[in-house]
């Protein structure tokens, strides 16, 4: 059967966009169509090379929508997915898009391995596809994450892929998840990640397609050819570079056909009013899938410029250690030196003790470290015009030979020598 589209392909792609321009309102947005069109009719804008902030209506433009179109409360990965991937495809940073970080954002629903949903394949393989697109700015393990889950979540009977992960509520395998599955896969694949069963994963996502493709052309959710199902599996098989297959020429074929000749947009079944009317989704998907795109149109490339905002605590004040001398460890302990001009400092210092400092030196020179400070701390000081100085005078000399023998020889070595004070442990209760 003759299938002849409703216009001629040149001024096809020309009549969808300004079927498109013509669903924008006020606010800057695309209001027709399901999920997310202003995000899908970027991605198709950009594909043709078209700057969407000269998309206004009258003078606020399809990007300043998407510059304050954040999500408040965001239920769903989903809801920052389709975001990162309008926002590569117009060239922007998406972790830094007017001061949002929409890749941490995504990356919060990463749990078990997965993205999302446990029950939902969807969330992941478009999680994959916005976390790809994302380049270098993507935490890898996530993208490796989701990878192995979309794979490990083929269905092992057909090679198929569904909106929910096997045993889960409402699974089955349908062409146009298997399109998105497929499209995930190669766009990784591309990127250079691996994973075992790669290859076959991706032949047997392209095996399902061909066996499921309609004598018409057209693919269909169910049986019967649609317009979005068909433009989904386009987009996956210009992916996986089958575009000038046989089938990818078939399937576009049907969905020049499904193009209104009234408005200029792509039909899709209305459940709402039961009948066929144009939408910006699947008019932004057939204007990808007819040109050979994909949701993929370039991979961001990061830059040292780019800043990646994310919520760092406030720094904490943190007090500034007085400075110590950590000593060097020693098999066993050695006497003090007598030539050491530490050990001449330190007595220097110890003006309490009223003793001179050659006279201890030579007093203590024979005497292990453990008997020099014991002597320090207990020996009876002479003076030559006073009677034995007291022990509690002493305090003020004996904390001042605490002081520098921690600085010059280190808390370690000091907690060392101080432990066998036992005879002086009066002095030493008092000092502590």
């Amino acid at each position: 059967m003759l299938i002849t589209p409703v216009f001629a392909e040149s001024t096809t792609t020309d009549i969808a966009l300004d079927f498109l321009r013509s669903k924008q309102d006020s606010t800057g947005r695309i209001n027709t169509g399901f999920s997310a069109p202003s995000q899908w009719s970027s991605i198709a804008f950009a594909s043709q090379n078209i700057n969407i902030s000269d998309v206004k209506n009258p003078d606020v433009s399809l990007l300043d929508f998407l510059k304050t179109d954040i999500p408040i409360d965001p239920s769903a990965a989903t809801d920052w997915e389709t975001k990162i991937l309008a926002i590569v495809a117009i060239g922007s940073n998406p972790s830094n898009f007017n001061g949002e970080n929409f890749i941490k954002n995504l990356e919060d629903f990463h749990t078990d391995g997965q993205i999302g949903d446990i029950c939902s394949l969807n969330d992941d393989i478009f999680g994959l596809l916005a976390l790809t697109a994302s380049g270098k700015l993507a935490d890898n393990k996530i993208k490796q994450d989701a990878l192995n889950f979309i794979i490990d979540n083929q269905d092992e009977t057909n090679g198929g892929f569904g909106f929910s992960a096997p045993g889960c509520e409402w699974y089955n395998t349908s062409t146009d998840m298997t399109a998105a599955g497929l499209h995930a896969l190669v766009s990784a694949r591309d990127s250079g990640m691996e994973a075992a069963g790669f290859d076959d994963a991706i032949d047997q996502a392209k095996n399902y397609l061909f066996s499921n493709q309609n004598s018409d052309g057209g693919f269909g959710y169910s049986e019967k050819s649609d317009s979005d199902t068909t433009g989904w599996v386009i987009i996956g098989l210009n992916a996986a570079g089958l575009s000038s297959s046989t089938e990818a020429k078939n399937a576009k074929s049907w969905l020049l056909t499904q193009q209104s000749e009234s408005d200029g947009g792509f039909t899709a079944f209305d459940w709402g009013t039961s009948e066929f009317v144009s939408n910006a989704t699947t008019t932004s998907h057939a204007i990808l899938a007819i040109n050979g795109k994909t949701w993929i149109s370039k991979i961001y490339q990061a830059s040292t410029d780019d800043i990646i905002p994310t919520s760092t605590p406030s720094p904490t004040n943190m007090p500034t250690p007085s400075p110590t001398l950590t000593p060097t460890p020693t098999a066993t302990p050695t006497t003090l030196s007598t030539t050491n001009s530490n050990t001449t400092n330190i007595y220097n210092y110890s003006s309490g003790l009223g003793q001179d400092t050659d006279n201890i030196n030579k007093y203590l020179q024979n005497q292990t470290p453990k008997e020099q400070i014991n002597q320090v701390l207990g020996e009876k000081t002479k003076n030559e015009n006073h009677e034995e100085i007291k022990i509690e005078n002493l305090n003020s000399g004996l904390r001042r030979i605490f002081a520098e023998i921690f600085f010059f020889l280190g808390i370690a070595t000091l907690s060392f020598y101080i432990g066998g004070l036992n005879q002086k442990k009066k002095v030493s209760q008092k000092l502590l």
